[in-house]
């Protein structure tokens, strides 16, 4: 025996004990020293056993791998419960022989003897050739019927049989001169036993009468050759016959050597198989839901098609047919059950049994494309043209259509340049895949193009004032919107921001300090949804107050040296 590893021999492979059918132990050497590639298994691997060239089991390496110089035991069960096949061929029956030689053919790669048994109890030992599958045997008969039994039995006890009877009538005593009777009558019945198929036809037919007793038979086919065949009833040709039409001759010779009429059959031979062509499905397509036709001809040299099966898989369909000059035309339906590769095998019999079979593949894909779309990521935009991509994941990807328009595809990446117009844009993205009829997925994206720019307006103050904490403000607004992430306010180039209010549709900012006197400028920045982006700048001035302070002490010195004055000419006065 032999083990395989890894598609390596190891013809060192040896049995302990048992016998096939039982369970002997397998040694299977680890590693071959004399051999570098032969490294031993892994896990994983498969080891394959063959008994006699023929593969007996296969042994799993599943949780260990082979330990280098070492020997792995595996326990392998070899069982065989094919029965074997057994044929024995027509002989002469009656025959005047006691002792005749019985042959046939066999099947059975592992056989351990034929036996011929009568009534239970074996007669003869057959001997048989294992390569040419034949086989034969001598056996003695007893006066009378004969039924034997061929019995074929294997090494592992499977038993096989065949039956055949053979009549066993002493040799009639030569008759006493007389006046010559009359030749005997043609045969009756003359028939062909055999299927048309079978281009070394077997023939039969019932004995005519015959004053002086039959003394055998002459046969021939169309104009052959005439051929002595003994006294039976059934004759197979040994040489084969050309296919077509012919006629079978035979008739009778009695023991005073006269010659009846020639009796005759037609018979047909028919050994060219049928010609199968299927038409769809081509090999290789991939076919997608519904369902699908399988269809093609057929057509027969001989006696014609008998019948058209057609198989998808294990599962055999049911066919339908018609004939124009000859030719079979057939169609079967048939839908995918589940995705996967299937093998579509059709079968085309003709009337004399010759069979031929033609195959073919096909891809079932009923499952639609996997799509996402990974950009743009925003619903609005400025940009007139933008890219649309994303993934997809498709064994039999056809196409994929933005707007109607083929994509460009790079692994399993798609991409697309898209022009938009002014406001809603709707883009359709469809995966389609190359099944018949083809599985598609639609994914729909809504983008506004927007290209413009926000409206700055109320902004204040925007003139002369005294108030030195003046809240600043601005409004703005937008079509689809104001990006408040993005409104920036500065003021005399710094930016204040981050102590504004921001909203929607306005910014405000008031100082927590006296702004200096003099003039001041606000910038104010926004940013639509879609990016546009507007700005405003205007300038307010805070006006320096009037300092009155030195007006009233001028005021309040004249007053008091008016007064001192005024004293000063009273006290003079006498």
């Amino acid at each position: 025996m032999a083990a395989f590893i890894g598609g390596v021999e190891y013809a060192r492979t040896t049995v302990t004990d048992g016998k096939y059918g039982y369970s002997p132990t397998f040694k299977v050497p680890a590693d071959d020293p004399d051999t570098p590639e032969k490294e031993g298994g892994t896990s994983g691997e498969t080891i394959v056993f063959y008994v006699i060239g023929l593969s007996g089991g296969k042994y799993k390496v599943a949780t260990y791998e082979f330990e280098i110089g070492g020997v792995t035991n595996l326990d392998l069960k070899v069982t065989d419960n094919v029965d074997p096949e057994i044929s024995v061929k027509p002989v002469k029956s009656p025959t005047s022989k006691s002792s005749i030689t019985l042959s046939g053919t066999f099947k059975e790669d592992f056989l351990e003897k034929i036996e011929v048994l009568r009534e239970g109890e074996v007669i003869a030992t057959a001997s048989f050739d294992r390569k040419k599958g034949t086989w034969s045997a001598t056996v003695s008969l007893v006066e009378g019927s004969n039924e034997l039994t061929i019995r074929a039995i294997d090494m592992s006890g499977n038993v096989g049989t065949t039956t055949i009877t053979v009549t066993y009538q002493k040799a009639a005593p030569a008759p006493a001169p007389g006046p010559t009777p009359t030749p005997p009558e043609a045969p009756s019945n003359v028939r062909c036993v055999s299927s048309p198929n079978d281009n070394t036809p077997v023939f039969a037919w019932d004995p005519p009468k015959a004053e002086a007793g039959i003394k055998g038979y002459y046969v021939r086919i169309d104009n052959g050759e005439a051929k002595w065949i003994g006294n039976v009833t059934t004759w197979e040709c040994t040489s084969p016959v050309k296919d077509g039409n012919h006629t079978f001759y035979v008739r009778a010779e009695d023991n005073q050597g006269n010659k009846g009429e020639w009796a005759s059959c037609w018979f047909y031979v028919d050994t060219t198989p049928p010609v199968i062509d299927i038409l769809t499905p081509l090999q290789g397509v991939v076919l997608g839901t519904g369902l699908h036709k399988v269809n093609g001809t057929a057509y027969d040299v001989g006696l014609g098609i008998e019948r058209v099966e057609v198989f998808v898989g294990e599962k055999r369909l049911d066919v339908t047919t018609t004939v124009e000059d000859g030719t079979v035309s057939w169609e079967a339906l048939w839908v995918a059950e589940e995705d996967g590769r299937y093998t579509i095998t059709v079968r085309a019999v003709d009337k004399a049994g010759n069979t031929e079979e033609e195959s073919t593949w096909v891809e079932a894909d009923t499952t639609p494309p996997s799509l996402t779309i990974t950009s743009p990521k925003v619903e609005v935009t400025n940009e007139r043209t933008i890219e649309v991509s994303g993934t997809f994941d498709e064994p039999h990807l056809q196409s994929i259509l933005v707007n109607g328009l083929p994509a460009t595809i790079e692994g399993n990446k798609w991409r697309a340049s898209v022009t938009l117009e002014e406001g809603s844009n709707r883009i359709n993205v469809t995966a389609i895949d190359s099944a018949s009829p083809p599985n598609k997925r639609t994914l729909i994206i809504e983008i506004t193009l927007d290209t413009e720019a926000p409206t700055i307006t109320d902004f204040s103050p925007t003139e002369k004032i005294e108030e030195t904490r003046p809240t600043i403000r601005a409004s703005y607004s937008d079509n689809i919107g104001i990006d408040t992430a993005k409104v920036t306010i500065l003021l005399d180039g710094t930016n204040i921001t981050s102590a504004a209010t921001v909203t929607s549709d306005a910014v405000a900012y008031t100082p927590t300090e006296d702004l200096e006197p003099g003039d001041h400028t606000v910038t104010v920045r926004v940013y639509d949804l879609a990016g546009n982006k507007a700005e405003r700048s205007w300038t307010f001035t805070i006006e320096r107050p009037v300092n009155y302070l030195p007006y009233i002490i001028a005021g309040v010195v004249v007053v008091v040296v008016v007064i001192v004055a005024v004293l000063a000419l009273r006290r003079r006065r006498p």
